[in-house]
């Protein structure tokens, strides 16, 4: 301190972000340190994280149908075309499929049409929206479309294939009448290749060891979400890790859903610049949410059109005394 009593400019601007940071409720730091106590609620070893990832393909009759909305038939498989594929059985079938980032969306989808005459007309339509109309041809081909990014929206979309006709087998061996049949659908970023050298890896949140495991690996865009009662004079603490296979930075963002409302509450970023940050520290002071229920997210998205993924170690997270 001054003689006059007045504090130093540089001492004055250090108090002035130490009480900002107070303020907000959140520190980031990072040091590398293991936290002495043990949590009063383990975050990534308790089975009740739920996994959210975007997604970016749909394989038909590979046994996944958790997309598959309505208007499809059964799994099936051609051994000499070696391909999987379900039967749109409807004029109009849908799939579900989510979305983190949301910017202007490619699609790839190979399907072949059943033989009609005239061949098979198919519109495409994201919520409602048409986007693409095509008159398919077979066998398997691909055809590409692309959906601006007004008519999407973060969480579950919908994709809708309206087909212009329905036709059965001319030995009428079976009751069902077909449209196309399905084999995959690619999505990504329209900014981005959508394979280049191959398809980038899948978004997903993978637990690293046993059922007892401290690292959930995030594959982003992806998000990890668990509900809980927040105890009394609670801190939330987990560290963020670029892992040493991960290619290019990564954000993370954590929220916090409670009686309706959603409050982003720390953006972390990780890169591996010489001026960024490979691993951080978190530590949020849950005491606005004591005693209450609420939805805690952790997000991980990449850099927007600079990598279609990117990957983040979550460690050690969990809900300590205060």
């Amino acid at each position: 301190m001054e003689r006059d009593g007045r504090v130093p400019a540089p001492l004055k601007r250090c108090l002035l972000g130490f009480a900002a940071l107070l303020a907000a409720g959140a520190c980031q730091r990072s040091s590398l340190a293991t936290p002495t106590r043990a949590p009063i609620i383990d975050l990534t070893a308790n089975r009740q994280v739920v996994g959210i990832a975007e997604t970016r393909r749909i394989l038909f009759g590979a046994g996944d149908r958790s997309q598959l909305l309505d208007g499809w038939s059964v799994d099936e498989h051609d051994a000499s075309l070696g391909l999987t594929f379900v039967w749109a059985t409807a004029l109009e079938a849908s799939v579900s499929f989510q979305l983190l980032q949301v910017e202007d969306e490619q699609f790839l989808v190979t399907l072949s049409p059943f033989r009609m005459e005239p061949p098979q007309t198919i519109a495409v339509l994201i919520n409602g929206t048409e986007v693409s109309r095509f008159t398919a041809q077979p066998p398997f081909l691909e055809y590409r479309f692309v959906a601006s990014a007004d008519l999407l929206h973060r969480g579950e979309n919908r994709l809708t294939f309206r087909h212009g006709a329905l036709a059965g087998r001319p030995d009428g061996l079976e009751s069902r009448r077909f449209a196309a049949a399905y084999s995959s659908i690619y999505m990504g970023p329209q900014c981005l290749p959508l394979r280049g050298w191959g398809f980038p890896p899948r978004p997903r949140v993978h637990r690293q060891g046993d059922s007892f495991a401290s690292r959930l690996l995030v594959i982003g865009p992806a998000a990890v979400r668990r509900r809980l009662v927040v105890p009394q004079a609670a801190l939330l603490r987990y560290r963020l890790a670029l892992p040493d296979a991960a290619h290019g930075a990564a954000t993370s963002t954590l929220r916090i859903r409670e009686a309706g409302t959603i409050r982003d509450l720390v953006e972390t970023r990780l890169s591996r610049s010489p001026f960024g940050a490979r691993a951080r520290d978190v530590e949020v002071d849950l005491g606005p949410w004591s005693g209450k229920a609420i939805e805690m997210e952790l997000e991980v998205l990449p850099d927007a059109c600079r990598a279609p993924t990117t990957s983040v170690v979550i460690e050690r997270a969990g809900i300590f005394a205060g």
